[in-house]
């Protein structure tokens, strides 16, 4: 979905004025529109130092000077930050890293918050992993989700037990 020629030309601040990276973005963005329950979306590769990542482009930045509450929390702090290309994450998992390898999902915290993380290889022509494709939605999504997944398992545990207990009376009665 990415191509390898827009990834290669976004590489730092002042490429936020490219065609390629406004392609990258209204590309994250339909990946978000498509999945309602996503919350970021973004491209990383391998900085020079190999236990850190760069970021390339991000779903909300495609003006990064703006303040945005991006969390929709209704204020704006560090967890609403935007990236910039070549902007350096810092708070970088081991196992990012990893994704160039296999796509994965993990449970991670940072200065944005605890998401369910999806991380996948973007590769180019010739199946080289050039970059790292992130996908992450609020943990507290999952908690609800599953919830709602056990909530009638739930009522059916309640009324089984209300059946036995009412059984076990109407034996012992007669």
């Amino acid at each position: 979905q990415f191509s390898a020629e827009d990834i290669d030309a976004v590489r730092t601040p002042e490429d936020i004025h490219k065609a390629e990276y406004a392609k990258l973005i209204a590309e994250l963005n339909t990946i978000r529109k498509n999945n309602s329950d996503i919350q970021y979306v973004y491209i990383m590769r391998k900085a020079n130092d190999p236990a850190k990542m760069i970021f390339i482009a991000d779903a909300d930045s495609l003006d990064p000077y703006i303040k945005k509450d991006t969390n929709n929390d209704g204020v704006i702090t560090s967890a609403d930050a935007l990236n910039f290309p070549g902007e350096i994450y810092n708070d970088r998992p081991p196992f990012i890293s990893n994704a160039l390898e296999k796509p994965f999902a993990v449970t991670a915290t940072d200065q944005w918050g605890t998401f369910i993380s999806g991380h996948a290889p973007v590769l180019n022509e010739d199946g080289d992993a050039i970059a790292v494709l992130g996908i992450d939605m609020f943990a507290s999504k999952l908690n609800a989700y599953t919830a709602d997944t056990f909530k009638s398992l739930y009522y059916f545990i309640a009324f089984f037990f209300l059946f036995v207990i009412i059984r076990f009376y109407a034996l012992n009665k007669s």
